[in-house]
């Protein structure tokens, strides 16, 4: 999967194009991806890809640090130039990983405590969607304040206009909330979005007119962005399942987002954006019909403190779950 790339061939106009404004890091990611021409890694010349794009190669070393601390990329240095390996795509389709043994063992599980497994509803999600999800949840107490203004304008979904003078943002969390709009921009997520550098910065934005940017920014986003980093812990024979339409026994319908098969044992996770105490009482019962100790049913919400059990249920926020998960799939191992 190595790749050499010369200096004539580091960058294409498409790509050029996308740079036009502010150079932004999630701009930045998509020129990487351009550059690799739809491989996951290879190697880059830093040096001759800051000459051919115009820029500094301190901005290029910067633009790599944002994307490298947000487990965007991962980098490592070769004598032919920098090896860049992208991480926004998750690796469950790889072949070797999926074991159709742990997708009916999901199946089996289910009907052996009574509940009937329905549709998956797993939709395939395109590469910006899946950049801005792993973005979004690897910096988001940065882009917090920003992404509440942009989710409450799903209902009439006006423009709006978000002074980063206002919230007293540094130049670098400035850079990634910037980052973070033009990914939904690009994405198709907003129907327009701008940024003005004076007399005040401020990004002016609307949200797209579309089913699929409501369910993204509603919460679509943490179930993509908890499925890639529970991909990324995961080894060996496994299998997940997504979305999954179940009935409880009681014929109560329900759905589980995110469902793991490995090693014989069966790990459940929920992602919740706000108020997840109110969804507690629920999936402690579901824990309880499915027979999973607190180490396999988890609970993924921004809003939780740390990383604590509660009914059951261990509950995770953004900078704790892949730990967490980490350790019980090491224990089960």
């Amino acid at each position: 999967m190595e790749a050499m790339y010369s200096r004539d061939n580091f960058i294409s106009t498409s790509a050029l194009k996308k740079l036009d404004g502010d150079f932004a890091a999630l701009g930045f990611l998509f020129v990487l991806r351009e550059i690799l021409g739809g491989k996951s890694e290879g190697v880059i010349d830093l040096k001759a890809l800051s000459s051919s794009l115009r820029v500094t190669l301190a901005k290029i070393y910067e633009l790599t640090g944002i994307l490298e601390d947000s487990f965007v990329i991962s980098t490592r240095a070769e004598k032919d130039g920098r090896h860049i390996k992208l991480l926004t795509v998750p690796a469950a389709q790889e072949a070797g990983h999926v074991s159709q043994e742990c997708s009916d063992f999901i199946t089996d599980y289910l009907r052996r405590h009574g509940v009937i497994p329905g549709k998956s509803q797993n939709e395939q999600e395109s590469p910006a969607a899946v950049s801005t999800a792993l973005f979004m949840g690897n910096n988001f107490q940065t882009i917090k304040a920003f992404y509440s203004a942009v989710k409450s304008t799903l209902n009439d979904r006006r423009e709006f206009t978000y002074s980063l003078n206002d919230n007293d943002t540094s130049s670098a969390g400035a850079a990634r909330i910037t980052s973070f709009a033009n990914g939904l921009k690009n994405a198709g997520f907003l129907s327009s979005c701008s940024y003005k550098k004076s007399p005040q910065r401020t990004i002016t934005a609307q949200v797209a007119n579309t089913s699929e940017a409501h369910r993204f920014i509603s919460g679509t986003w943490l179930e993509t962005w908890t499925y890639c980093r529970a991909v990324q812990a995961l080894t060996g024979g496994y299998a997940c399942v997504r979305n999954l339409n179940v009935m409880l026994p009681g014929g109560e319908n329900s759905e589980f987002d995110l469902l793991i098969c490995r090693d014989g044992n069966l790990f459940w996770v929920e992602s919740k954006t706000a108020r997840y105490s109110a969804y507690l009482p629920k999936y402690s019962r579901i824990a309880q019909i499915l027979e999973l100790p607190p180490s396999r049913a988890f609970l993924v919400s921004p809003d939780v403190p740390s990383a604590e059990i509660q009914q059951g249920i261990t509950c995770c926020n953004l900078e704790t779950f892949p730990a967490a998960l980490s350790e019980s799939l090491m224990a089960c191992t």
